[in-house]
C-alpha cells in the first residue's frame, strides 16, 4: 500500500466514523477505546460498518456521475475501464447504460474539443455546483 493509499484509508475511516458517531449514540472516540464493554464495542462496529456502507454508497453515486460525464466529453469504455482499474469489458459490466461508442465518442472527443478551447478553464471541479447531480 503506498503512502496516498494508507492516506485515503485514514481519509475514508475518519469520514466513516464521523458519519457513524452522528447516527448512533455511541459516546465511544474510536471502536478501539480501552473501557468499552462488549455491547458497547459492538454498537461502535456496527455504527462504524454503517458509515463504510454509506461511505461506499455515496463513492459509487459520484463514480456513476464521473463516468457519464466522461462520457459526455467523448471517454470510451476502454478509458472508462484504465480510470476504474478494471478492463474495457469490465467498465461495459459496470456502466451497461452510457451511450459509449466508438465512433460517438471520436466524434464528441473532437467536436467538443473547440468548445473546451474556449471555455474558461475549472480549477476545483467540485466547486462546480452542478457538477454532482
Amino acid at each position: 500500500m503506498t503512502e496516498h493509499d494508507e492516506a485515503l484509508r485514514e481519509a475514508v475511516q475518519q469520514v466513516a466514523w464521523t458519519w457513524a458517531r452522528a447516527g448512533s449514540s455511541t459516546d465511544a472516540d474510536s471502536p478501539h477505546d480501552v473501557g468499552l464493554s462488549g455491547d458497547q464495542r459492538r454498537e461502535a462496529w456496527l455504527a462504524v460498518l454503517a458509515g463504510l456502507t454509506a461511505v461506499q454508497r455515496e463513492a459509487a453515486h459520484l463514480a456513476e456521475v464521473a463516468a457519464t460525464r466522461a462520457v459526455e466529453y467523448g471517454a470510451d469504455y476502454p478509458a472508462l475501464g484504465r480510470a476504474a482499474g478494471v478492463t474495457r469489458q469490465g467498465a461495459r459490466r459496470r456502466w451497461p447504460q452510457l451511450p459509449v461508442s466508438r465512433s460517438l465518442s471520436r466524434r464528441r472527443s473532437r467536436s467538443m474539443t473547440d468548445d473546451m478551447l474556449t471555455e474558461k478553464p475549472i480549477k476545483d471541479p467540485l466547486s462546480v455546483p452542478n457538477l454532482w447531480p
